[in-house]
């Protein structure tokens, strides 16, 4: 067979974006249109009489004795197939392209061949493939809508967290998660923001297929389409269990602030009634005074600490902690003249903590100072940056830290044997400094005092900018606490 009849039917053959050629029974091209080449400036005719194996494979048997399915061997058949293969050109370069095998039936000995180029439709389609497989495997609820709310995509997490096959939610709207506790005015608010093309982003209470609450911390985030509103998608992570931790946690603040002013109120009562019979009860009424105040400091820090945990981590830049730590020593100068509170060294690198970081190393210079019962009462603070690690270090003259509070914070010995403000105190500066990422260590041997240091590390800017800075004398590390160690435990 040689080429069709010259006139309209190669013209049209030779302006159709696909390859398409004939193949006969041996497998060799008899006719090949302009597209066919892979090379321009090749022509066509080049093939004719060439296997077509060799030519778009360079296999030099067929297809199917290699394993793969032959659509030309599927079309001489009688059984038209489209396939997808591998082909290389000349210079070796692979493509993936889809051929359709079509019988001639006027031609019984031919067949035809229509090639097409889907490179670059299988590498979407893989990366589409593979961004589902990490829609559905990534814990998150994910459902998509159309700009009316109706639910058109629901991936197995959903299904998995709501409880709604994906039979049930597609084609309904999401107040099939409807609570009930959440007033019509804020749906109004969020339907509002997110037609207006911005995300909306809360944690709500949802209801489950079985009428179970859970909660979701949501983003909804509208999907544009030349600017305008297309879709909306919304990803749910259940925080269910999270939510519950921080109720039991504020339950068990209330109850604890609670009992200690129940308790606070007993204590003072009877400071009272003892006041009023005389001298010969001062000293009850001294210790008396002195317990109620405790017990004041630790309800107040057990405040601090719960309001810490609840709060969402985070960490800020310090771009002047230097400066921070000096307005704290200035004012423990001015409430303790009886103190000598020395500065060593200086920060002057950025340094990223959490925000209520100052409050940590408040907490530890009051502790020094509370300890620091010596006739020279004499604090010293110094900060240094080393080896990529920004350090504070403070320094007392009192007896050391009890044993029952510095080995809770090392983790040798149980929680429930912090008796006192300080000790709390010390928990609190401990979970500051744990959530900026950082480490603290004691120095307890060397008697008197005890030394408390504070390591940070930098960033990579923060690192190249301190190089050449000459760090305060090194604290000795001992007992290291770090972000990946807890307290209260072994």
């Amino acid at each position: 067979m040689g080429r069709p009849p010259a006139g309209i039917a190669d013209r049209v053959l030779d302006s159709v974006d696909e390859q398409v050629y004939v193949v006969d029974r041996d497998y060799r091209i008899t006719y090949a249109n302009r597209r066919f080449p892979d090379d321009p400036e090749t022509d066509p005719r080049a093939y004719v009489g060439e296997r077509c194996h060799a030519v778009t494979h360079g296999f030099e048997v067929p297809c199917s004795d290699l394993g793969y399915e032959c659509p030309v061997e599927a079309a001489f058949a009688d059984r038209p197939a489209t396939v997808t293969h591998e082909h290389r050109d000349a210079d070796g370069e692979s493509a993936i392209v889809e051929i359709e095998g079509v019988p001639l039936h006027s031609e019984p000995d031919h067949v035809a061949m229509i090639r097409t180029d889907v490179t670059d439709r299988t590498a979407r389609e893989a990366e589409l493939q593979t961004f589902k497989k990490a829609v559905d495997e990534a814990g998150l609820a994910i459902f998509i809508t159309d700009v009316d709310g109706t639910i058109e995509y629901v991936n197995p997490a959903f299904e998995e967290i709501t409880g709604y096959p994906a039979r049930e939610a597609l084609g309904r709207t999401p107040r099939i998660l409807n609570s009930g506790r959440l007033s019509e005015s804020y749906y109004r608010r969020m339907w509002a923001a997110i037609t207006d093309g911005r995300r909306w982003h809360e944690v709500v209470p949802n209801e489950r297929r079985s009428g179970q609450l859970y909660y979701a911390d949501q983003t909804i985030a509208p999907i544009l389409e030349n600017g305008e509103v297309d879709r909306f998608v919304a990803i749910q992570r259940d925080v269910t269990d999270r939510m519950e931790r921080n109720r039991h946690l504020q339950l068990f603040n209330r109850v604890l602030r609670h009992n200690f002013r129940n308790t606070l109120n007993v204590i003072v009562g009877v400071a009272d009634s003892l006041e009023a019979d005389g001298d010969e009860h001062l000293t009850l009424l001294y210790l008396l005074r002195e317990a109620s105040a405790e017990l004041g400091t630790l309800s107040e820090k057990a405040y601090e600490i719960s309001r810490l945990l609840l709060r969402r981590q985070d960490q800020t830049c310090f771009e002047n902690l230097d400066g921070t730590i000096e307005g704290l020593l200035g004012d423990f100068r001015e409430d303790h003249p009886d103190v000598v509170i020395e500065r060593r060294g200086r920060l002057t690198v950025p340094l990223h903590a959490d925000p209520v970081f100052p409050r940590a190393i408040e907490e530890l210079i009051e502790n020094a100072i509370e300890h620091a019962q010596t006739p020279d009462h004499r604090i010293e603070v110094c900060t240094g940056v080393e080896d990529g690690t920004a350090w504070i270090g403070i320094t007392d003259t009192g007896p050391g830290i009890p044993p029952h509070e510095y080995q809770v914070i090392t983790g040798e010995a149980e929680i429930t044997q912090i008796d006192h403000g300080s000790g709390l105190g010390l928990w609190l500066a401990y979970w500051i400094v744990r959530r900026s990422g950082g480490s603290m260590a004691f120095e307890t041997e060397t008697s008197p005092g005890t030394t408390v240091r504070i390591e940070l590390p930098l960033d990579r800017t923060s690192a190249r900018s301190a190089v050449g800075t000459q760090p305060a004398s090194r604290p000795h590390r001992l007992g290291a606490v770090g972000a990946d160690s807890e307290p209260g435990g072994r």
